[in-house]
């Protein structure tokens, strides 16, 4: 074996000096909750993001509840395909270019 240490043990000396050198986090950890609840608080009253946070979250059963009644609704009402909304969207998208022109027309004769 040669005279270097071994990468693994150097390493284990490494972390175990870090453990003993705990840092001091008293000053920040002081008082941190009622920072945190002044900062939303302040948040709150100037009408940022997070009073729109809270209402969304607020208002996600609701939401859910509405998503439940369409599942159900649509399982009830024996939809089992999608054959009805790929026909109604091509009857939607069946305009030719006839149909365009015609419009044009009518737009350039009444103005």
């Amino acid at each position: 074996m040669s005279n270097q240490t071994d990468p693994e043990q150097k390493l284990n000396e490494l972390f175990r000096a870090a453990r003993a050198a705990r840092p001091d986090t008293s000053r920040a950890e002081f008082a941190f909750e009622t920072r945190l609840l002044a900062r939303i608080r302040a948040e709150r009253e100037q009408g940022g993001w997070l009073g729109s946070m809270i209402w969304a979250w607020r208002l996600c059963p609701a939401f859910a509840a509405i998503a439940i009644a369409l599942a159900v609704w649509l399982a009830a009402s024996g939809a089992r395909s999608t054959d009805d909304l790929r026909d109604g969207a091509v009857g939607a998208s069946s305009v030719t270019s006839g149909d365009l022109f015609a419009v044009q027309s009518y737009a350039e004769a009444h103005p």
